[in-house]
């Protein structure tokens, strides 16, 4: 697992495994293990790439009370480029068949 700093210094989680995949699928129509759609559209799309790990993070943020705008209003600059790092980072990790070429 990875992890992340926000803009309010709360520290998140990144865990990508079968039910944050479903997750993301359910919530937002994703599917993270699209390799050639999704990655290549988190690398270019802030608000995407937010919602996508707000969704791998749900569990965390339900359990704290924070809502997808709270979170969105802790995510800019570096925090975003360190999430986006964490998910990737992940999704190599737990997904073999996505490709760094890919992503990067």
């Amino acid at each position: 697992m990875k992890t992340f700093k926000d803009n309010a210094g709360r520290t998140w989680t990144i865990a990508v495994n079968v039910d944050a995949v479903k997750r993301v699928r359910d919530l937002l129509g994703e599917d993270l293990l699209d390799v050639k759609q999704v990655l290549e559209r988190l690398m270019i799309d802030p608000i995407l790439l937010c919602d996508v790990i707000y969704c791998v993070c749900k569990p965390q943020a339900d359990a704290e009370n924070i809502s997808d705008v709270d979170f969105a209003k802790a995510m800019a600059g570096d925090s975003i480029a360190h999430a986006k790092t964490a998910l990737v980072e992940e999704l190599v990790r737990n997904c073999p068949t996505i490709n760094y070429r890919y992503c990067c």
